[in-house]
């Protein structure tokens, strides 16, 4: 909004003149003919009349250099702003004239162009700090086809009423108006029903409300025109503004029976006892004084002033900023390590087991694979000098301290799996048909050729394959169908230096290495986890850690002397040994004194599955003498002969452990009946002859 100001110039509008130009540079003073003709040669427009050379090539302030001189419109005398006397530029006898009709300037009124206290305090002002209704002396419009702005002065404006009921201002419409949008909502209808209502809304800036009950009209340009609307033709002028803004008034007080009067006009406020009051109050315009304040400041020399001063040490922020970074992105990269281990690693591992166990490798091969060490973190970075835990808390991890190491330390956590010491006859190579035996040359005196070669088979490989004999104690029909993987017998493994049973395996064995050129300072703490489905072995009472080494090819389980404590399902205790295999454990209190073996290292699930091994093997091995003596199938050969005899070893296991679970069954029923026949609940019943 402009017009509430002293009158100046400003430069014009591209709506205005085709190409604006930021001021004038020019020369004063050149009075001789010679200085005209100086004037042309160097580019310049000689002006007669005012004895000046004007230089159109010079385009800013900083183009036009001394003893040359600059002028924009903002300079100009508001008196000839928009006008030249006389009317042409070759004619014009001001400087200012002259100026403003080479320049396009216009006419404007702004605060700033006010050059004494009075004219700041007469020509300007603000209705409620610029709230209030206002008579713009001048309003722009910003055109957003060709993004130009046009500017119009008003000495004179029109105020109309608001058209009772929709309160909007005489002559609004929305026809044709940029700023037209539609807005749709629901509404209810006269019978209840809820429809779907679109209204155009749009604002025009050249019919503005300026108060509860007017407008101000600047489309209407004549008092004419004005009075042919029923509107008051007013000045833009000051007086005429600080009178328009506070001559809207609402009335306050009053009896009411609802609590508001604002409604009420003059007439009746005054009738209910109330009050009219200006909606607005005018501001008259402040002038001020530019003058030299004290900043504040104080000087002081630069001295140490003791008991004051202290020196001291200062973060470097950037410093720090970037080490965080590091190691965040090193914690980062680990965990994506540890991720990738855990989704992909163990699964490689485990079908390289199962690969080594079914493809028929020989004890030596594939024990090297299932006893191999796997990776459970490797090149893990802990800082020094500060406590960290490293891999997942749930499982088998490592707890640093800021002495643990001589820096910053990488380490590696290797776990091995213990396994359940058993007959390794070779099942699967038999049953491939990769088992070699050695040949055995048997005479046979018969003319037979065939019954020759067939007796020369049976006889090479039951020498190939003699009968087994077991040393094994026979199990009773409960400890079978109670046994587990999981009984302590299994895992009484740990024995002390004396070679004396001392405790059982909780868990698997763990292996920490570090870096090249690390080492242990005051050792790290390390968390094996347990396996809570393990019961104890009779005698066990104490938690501790026991060290695997192996001597002679077998894996000796030897307890040390660390403290222990036991968290959640784990074993924790401090570590220096670096690159030694250690394993959670069960031991006596009295370990290292003990001269007698404490539990027992009977299994009673290896029992049963060698026996269940021994009863597959027989089959085969009846299979295979069946198939020689009947010779080849014709069509068939050896890889396939391998495949379809492998499917036959299969299906014949399968069998195997059906036909001993139904026996198991059988002879639990035959118990539950003669035990109920002793206790006189019944005679057993009897089917086909026999006592089921």
């Amino acid at each position: 909004t402009r017009g509430l100001g002293c009158g100046g110039c400003r430069k014009p509008s591209t709506s205005e003149v085709t190409t604006p130009v930021s001021g004038m540079c020019y020369s004063s003073g050149v009075l001789s003919a010679n200085s005209a003709a100086q004037c042309t040669d160097i580019s310049g427009v000689y002006a007669s009349s005012l004895q000046l050379c004007r230089f159109d090539g010079v385009k800013s302030f900083g183009e036009c250099n001394s003893p040359n001189k600059w002028l924009t419109c903002e300079n100009i005398d508001d008196g000839v702003c928009g006008a030249t006397y006389p009317s042409t530029v070759a004619n014009a006898t001001t400087l200012h004239g002259y100026a403003s009709d080479f320049l396009g300037c216009k006419e404007t009124k702004e605060k700033t162009f006010c050059k004494t206290q009075e004219q700041c305090e007469t020509e300007t002002g603000a209705c409620s700090s610029h709230w209030g209704p206002q008579l713009k002396g001048e309003m722009c419009t910003w055109n957003n086809t060709d993004y130009t702005e046009t500017c119009v002065t008003y000495d004179n404006v029109c105020v109309t009423d608001k058209l009772p009921g929709t309160w909007e201002c005489l002559g609004h419409t929305c026809v044709g108006n940029p700023n037209a949008q539609n807005q749709t909502y629901f509404t209810t209808n006269s019978t209840g029903h809820s429809v779907e209502v679109t209204e155009t809304y749009c604002w025009d800036e050249k019919r503005e409300s300026v108060n509860h009950d007017q407008c101000v009209d600047y489309y209407v340009e004549t008092k004419s025109a004005c009075d042919a609307v029923d509107g008051t033709w007013l000045s833009t002028s000051i007086a005429s503004q600080e009178s328009f803004c506070t001559s809207a008034k609402t009335c306050v007080g009053g009896r009411t029976e609802t609590g508001w009067t604002g409604e009420r006009d003059d007439t009746q406020c005054l009738l209910c006892g109330g009050r009219m009051v200006s909606e607005s109050s005018w501001l008259k315009g402040t002038w001020v004084d530019p003058a030299m304040v004290a900043s504040g400041n104080l000087w002081q020399a630069r001295a140490y002033a003791a008991g004051v001063n202290a020196w001291s040490g200062r973060i470097d922020r950037w410093r720090v900023q970037d080490l965080l970074q590091s190691v965040e992105q090193s914690l980062n990269e680990e965990a994506y390590s540890v991720f990738a281990r855990c989704q992909y690693g163990q699964v490689g591992e485990s079908l390289e087991q199962l690969a080594s166990v079914c493809s028929g490798l020989d004890l030596t091969n594939r024990t090297k694979v299932l006893d191999k060490a796997s990776t459970l973190l490797n090149n893990m970075t802990a800082f020094n000098g500060t406590a960290m835990t490293i891999g997942n808390r749930e499982e088998s991890n490592l707890e640093t301290s800021a002495n643990s190491t001589n820096g910053d330390a990488s380490y590696t956590v290797d776990t091995a799996i213990v396994r359940v010491t058993t007959d390794n006859t070779t099942l699967a190579a038999i049953c491939l048909g990769t088992f070699s035996a050695p040949e055995e040359v048997v005479e046979d005196t018969s003319n037979s050729t065939n019954s020759t070669n067939s007796s020369a088979r049976r006889r090479k490989l039951q020498a190939a394959s003699p009968q087994v004999v077991s040393t094994r104690r026979k199990l009773t029909q409960e400890e079978t169908d109670d046994a587990s993987l999981q009984d302590a017998g299994c895992w009484s493994k740990v024995r002390n230096a004396d070679g004396v049973l001392v405790g059982q395996l909780l868990g698997d064995c763990m292996q920490v290495t570090l870096g090249a050129g690390q080492e242990l300072l005051d050792g790290i703490r390390a968390c094996l986890r347990t396996k809570p489905e393990r019961p104890f072995g009779e005698g066990y009472t104490t938690d501790a850690l026991v060290k695997r080494t192996t001597v002679g090819g077998v894996d000796v389980y030897t307890p040390v002397d660390i403290a222990v404590d036991r968290v959640g399902a784990q074993i924790c205790g401090k570590i220096t040994d670096v690159g030694a295999f250690f394993c959670p454990a069960r031991i006596v209190a009295d370990w290292e004194t003990a001269t007698v073996d404490v539990g027992s290292t009977e299994c009673a699930i290896v029992d049963v599955i060698a026996a269940a091994r021994e009863a597959a093997i027989a089959q085969i091995r009846r299979e295979q003498l069946a198939a020689e003596d009947d010779g080849v199938i014709s069509g068939l050969d050896e890889t396939s002969g391998a495949v379809v005899l492998g499917a036959i070893c299969l299906f014949m296991l399968i069998t195997c452990c059906g036909c001993a679970r139904w026996c198991v069954v059988r002879r639990r029923r035959r118990r539950a009946a003669d035990a109920a026949h002793l206790q006189g609940k019944g005679d057993p019943e009897r089917r086909d002859g026999q006592c089921c």
